[in-house]
């Protein structure tokens, strides 16, 4: 067992991502090495950290948000913006100083303190001149406030508001909620009907067909290398050509390719995407998505704190004995050596890895668990014979990502029986299932797409070529039938 599951995140990893987290790719750290300060905020709002900096500079916050990130401009050389308001590094190329904030809830706080101890080494095992600062400015109580009412103001205000102009009843909407933390691939819900709608018209064929016949080779060819590595490409074809969900990629993928030198393909293309509303705000972009004469709501990346504390003032909207339909989606660390990348999790229940050392029977009492409907109701919509096997093991709920143990991995595979490690399923389960929503009717479903597979200490992501993504997007084709035959 140990050979399949290393290390998920090594030393030098971890030194490299949080050298990465705070610092451009470009920037040269070495020459700014000799008077370089490190200020880390402990609970810190993005909105707080802002103004903290200002007040610094010794200029005047005002009350928008927007008007003191616009001045911060003038002194600020680099601003990172995580989504979701989280953290924000601000990094003043003047001063020689780089303003983090360490973390929002006492959720989050010892993965970012480990990340900040990671910092600390890479500095030292680069032999770089950084000081240190910390400034503790607010308590765990006051942290909590401020993120639940960044969650309140989004969906009293940011949701609320744009559904109010574009729907009668805002719940049509609210009464589908669909979170994940990758911002849903929905074109390849909708470009392959627009690719088979052009393919009609002479005027758009023939150039539809050729193109077709140049990506359909490389995505073949990136399909067969994750999927069955080492195997006859000539072989696989006809696999792939009865794959609905390989065909759906092929058709967006065109798609999507000569929009880039069309213009009439694009402007056709973007009229068919119109139909999917997307609003960015600061605090959490969202997407309202057609499926039939119904919608979902996707909420775009969200922490599991943030989630759920979001959740919690959207279901409180309902009346008592109503219907709310909530589906997770996302991508794990596979923790079972049969799985493959790309391979989904369908868990019934996740645990916080906090209490992996406590007895068994604390472990077990500790376990957040609930009805996936993927196991039952909606296990029949896994017919692609593309060769994604599903697993159905619990997930382990992570809050430090760069302290994940080799022991702590097998013990959450062989002992509490997890297929997967997901940061954020604990939190937003947990948070609609605990029993302050009973007098809703909850239909929950969770389905998880494996971007890696701990396999000889490596973190073998695949996902990044973006040819493949099978997973995910049958995950999100899954979703959308799942919602779809719940109307039917």
């Amino acid at each position: 067992m140990a050979k399949e599951l290393g290390d998920i995140i090594t030393g030098e990893t971890a030194i490299r991502y949080a050298m990465d987290r705070y610092f451009a790719p470009e920037t040269d750290i070495d020459s700014l090495a000799g008077e370089l300060t490190f200020v880390i905020y402990n609970g810190f709002t993005q909105n707080d950290m802002v103004r903290e900096v200002l007040i610094a500079k010794d200029i005047e916050p005002v009350k928008d948000k927007h008007k003191n990130l616009m001045m911060l401009e003038d002194v600020l050389v680099e601003k990172q913006k995580i989504k979701g308001a989280a953290e924000l590094s601000l990094f003043d190329i003047k001063e020689k100083a780089v303003y983090v904030n360490n973390s929002i809830d006492r959720f989050r706080e010892v993965r970012h303190k480990l990340t900040i101890g990671a910092f600390k080494e890479a500095v030292r095992t680069k032999g770089l001149n950084i000081k240190f600062k910390e400034k503790n400015c607010c308590e765990d109580y006051l942290m909590s406030q401020r993120y639940e009412s960044l969650a309140r103001d989004f969906v009293n205000n940011s949701i609320i508001n744009e559904l109010k102009e574009r729907f009668s009843d805002f719940k049509d909407v609210m009464r589908n909620i669909l979170i994940s933390p990758l911002y849903i691939p929905v074109e390849s819900w909708y470009l392959p009907e627009i690719f088979d709608n052009l393919a009609k018209d002479k005027i758009y064929s023939d150039s539809l067909t050729k193109r077709a016949a140049d990506i359909k080779n490389e995505l073949y060819l990136g399909i067969a290398e994750e999927r069955f590595p080492g195997k006859d490409i000539s072989r696989l074809a006809e696999l792939f050509d009865s794959s609905d969900l390989v065909q759906k990629q092929l058709k967006a993928m065109t798609l999507k390719d000569l929009a880039k030198e069309d213009k009439e393909i694009e402007h056709k293309m973007k009229q068919g995407l119109n139909k999917i509303i997307r609003v960015k705000d600061d605090f959490l972009n969202y997407q309202i998505i057609p499926i039939d004469n119904h919608h979902i709501l996707n909420l775009g990346y969200a922490y599991g704190g943030q989630a759920r504390n979001i959740l919690h003032y959207i279901l409180f909207s309902f009346d008592p004995e109503e219907t709310v339909r909530f589906i997770y989606t996302g991508k794990a660390g596979n923790l079972n050596p049969k799985g493959k990348v790309q391979d989904l999790i369908l868990s019934p229940f996740t645990i916080s890895e906090h209490y992996l050392n406590h007895p068994q029977n604390i472990i077990k009492d500790r376990k957040h668990k609930f009805k996936n409907l993927f196991h039952s109701d909606w296990k029949q919509d896994m017919n692609d014979p593309f060769g994604i096997k599903e697993f159905y093991g619990g997930v382990m709920g992570v809050r430090a990502t760069v302290s994940e143990k080799r022991a702590n991995m097998k013990k959450g595979y062989e002992i509490l029986k997890c297929d997967a490690v997901e940061m954020e399923l604990y939190l937003i389960m947990g948070s609609i299932m605990q029993g302050v929503h009973n007098f809703l009717d909850i239909r929950t479903g969770n389905i998880l797409w494996s971007s890696d597979i701990i396999n000889n200490s490596v973190n073998r992501d695949l996902s990044y070529k973006n040819i493949g993504r099978q997973g995910a997007y049958l995950a999100v084709d899954m979703a959308r039938e799942a919602f779809r035959r719940e109307f039917s």
